[in-house]
């Protein structure tokens, strides 16, 4: 829907502008839940000693996980994979 609403200005305009749908909060939402998924995963990495994978992100939300480490001291964040098999892994420093 975004894609097809920055498409129509883009025709109107002429130039491209990218266009956020914000419906019902559901990005502020899953950004929150995506924050407390990463405070869930830097404990389970650091109790386990080991890399965890989070699969099925779309890039926007791997961007929030990416965020969320950029400047961790104990864990680190990295994409995997190509296209749809994209996956994060976040790690132990």
């Amino acid at each position: 829907m975004q894609l097809v609403l920055s498409l129509i200005i883009a025709k109107y305009l002429g130039e491209f502008k990218r266009v956020t749908l914000e419906v019902s909060d559901y990005k502020k939402n899953r950004a929150e839940y995506l924050e407390s998924l990463a405070r869930e995963t830097k404990e389970k990495v650091l109790s386990e000693n080991k890399e965890i994978y989070l699969p099925n992100l779309k890039p926007w939300e791997r961007r929030i996980v990416h965020l969320y480490f950029k400047d961790d001291r104990q864990v680190m964040s990295e994409s995997t994979g190509e296209g749809k098999e994209r996956t994060l892994m976040v790690r132990p420093k």
